[in-house]
């Protein structure tokens, strides 16, 4: 198993900000700058409509064993702010 925690400035331009590695994964995330809000997605397109916003309450999600993994993008409105993060795989 690998566990791969830290932080990551996520600016206002749209960028790749996480790889969530294929298999069985654990991913939580959370923002602590109630200031700031970051937008999370899977494509560049992601929006503050259509993207997931992140709060300072942690989110998480499982990946299944046959998930083949993703890049997860994301912007910072109105200022660069850090997305903290938690990231447990069986890799």
């Amino acid at each position: 198993m690998a566990l791969n925690l830290g932080q990551i400035s996520v600016g206002t331009a749209v960028t790749a900000v996480l790889t969530v590695p294929p298999g069985t994964t654990s991913v939580l995330w959370y923002n602590l700058n109630t200031a700031n809000t970051i937008y999370l997605g899977l494509s560049t397109a992601v929006t503050s409509s259509n993207g997931l916003a992140v709060h300072s309450v942690p989110t998480s999600f499982q990946g299944a064993p046959t998930s083949k993994g993703a890049t997860i993008y994301g912007f910072s409105t109105p200022a660069t702010t850090t997305l903290n993060f938690v990231i447990s795989s069986g890799q």
